[in-house]
């Protein structure tokens, strides 16, 4: 069996969570929930909400999305070798922001493409263990409270 491992930008992701918070007081659970299933089943989708990009710059580069509420979606990508599964965390962001509403905005889908180009040296690793480990626990335990703020 490969071994999954799961790398986030750091920067972009806590960037866009913080931002995205707002308008989904769920999401620290949802993340959370999304995590623990892709660190099993990293090649399998999450839910129907759960695919593959369609078209334009974005699908060249293997980014998938996962839609979180009405509004945001949580950018990603699953790369596979030869003894190992990578599942990659770009962001939690609007189909505008990644220029792929309607219309396709491809300026701004060029930018999102670099972005992640540029995101390679900078990933790190997220634990998915039950108990996760105590930055991350931090940075979802603040998540939950500024959630609470919102409601």
């Amino acid at each position: 069996m490969k071994k999954v491992t799961i790398l986030q930008d750091t920067k972009r992701l806590k960037a866009s969570v913080s931002l995205a918070k707002r308008g989904v007081p769920k999401l620290p659970q949802l993340l959370t929930d999304f995590l623990k299933f892709k660190k099993t089943n990293p090649k399998q989708s999450y839910n129907k909400h759960d695919d593959s990009l369609r078209g334009g710059e974005l699908k060249s580069l293997g980014l998938r999305h996962f839609d979180i509420g009405r509004e945001y979606r949580l950018y990603y990508r699953v790369v596979e070798d030869t003894d190992s599964i990578k599942v990659i965390l770009y962001g939690v962001f609007t189909h505008e922001e990644t220029g792929t509403g309607r219309p396709p905005n491809q300026n701004r889908q060029k930018s999102f493409a670099d972005t992640v180009r540029n995101a390679e040296n900078r990933l790190t690793p997220v634990s998915t263990d039950s108990k996760l480990d105590p930055v991350i626990e931090c940075y979802f335990n603040w998540i939950r409270k500024e959630c609470q703020l919102w409601k």
